[in-house]
């Protein structure tokens, strides 16, 4: 089974709080307070050939700093 767009989202900022000084979200913020950095979905295709029900995430992640 395939991992949720929140999973993703979730994964995407683990990984971004591992560089140092930067606030990762998984959501975009109401304040910046640079630097900052957090992931936005864009796109879901869903592919269902063959019964694979494989998904492909388009997503955007962006980076403020000061």
């Amino acid at each position: 089974m395939p991992a949720t767009a929140s999973q993703v989202g979730l994964g995407i900022k683990t990984r971004l709080q591992t560089v140092s000084g930067l606030r990762a979200f998984d959501y975009q913020p109401d304040a910046l307070n640079p630097p900052v950095a957090w992931s936005q979905l864009n796109s879901v295709t869903y592919h269902g050939a063959f019964g694979s029900g494989d998904v492909q995430y388009d997503l955007t992640v962006f980076v403020v700093v000061g």
